[in-house]
């Protein structure tokens, strides 16, 4: 029973701080909250955005919770997801012809080799590439400076896999931004 409490009184206290801020801007946080449950859980096309935007979250989740266990600080989890999904599409579209038996593990783990969310003796690129700036790999106040560097680098990760998808990857003509140009 105990273990359930405290995920409980966060869900309820993020509800209640969301109410307040929506009286804040003058709306009803009943009818606000009303319509967000509905569209996205009990309807086809809103349960599936729900589900493509929660699943990169439980990812990334996922890998602080490991390093954490492992007890190392990983917090640039959102930079890391970007650029080993993009190690992995750049294998799944210029790799063509191989069997699925090969091209499937082979996508995979390009993009675990593109960007290991690891901290430790062999990190991986983007993880290795902020350690190497500020010269440490586990969490102490000297570690502050990298960890903040992580962050900060996430966003410059997501403009790099938006450039190469909106630019490389696309058809000049396309109507997709992911199209391969095939």
């Amino acid at each position: 029973m105990l273990p359930l409490v405290s995920p409980l009184i966060a869900i309820v206290s993020a509800l209640l701080v969301g109410a307040l801020l929506i009286i804040l801007a003058g709306a009803n946080p009943i009818a606000a909250y009303t319509a967000l449950f509905q569209e996205s859980l009990t309807t086809y096309f809103g349960f599936g955005n729900t589900l493509t935007k929660m699943t990169p979250l439980l990812l990334t989740s996922l890998g602080v919770l490991v390093a954490l266990r492992a007890r190392q600080f990983n917090i640039g989890g959102e930079g890391q997801i970007y650029l080993g999904a993009l190690g992995s599409a750049l294998v799944g579209l210029y790799f063509q012809g191989l069997p699925a038996l090969i091209h499937t593990p082979l996508a995979l783990l390009a993009g675990c080799a593109y960007d290991y969310t690891g901290d430790g003796p062999d990190p991986g690129y983007y993880a290795s590439s902020i350690a190497a700036l500020t010269g440490t790999y586990t969490l102490s106040v000297a570690a502050l400076p990298s960890a903040i560097s992580n962050q900060n680098l996430s966003n410059s990760a997501f403009i790099t896999a938006k450039v190469v998808v909106r630019g490389r990857l696309s058809k000049s003509n396309g109507t997709s931004p992911a199209s391969s140009g095939e």
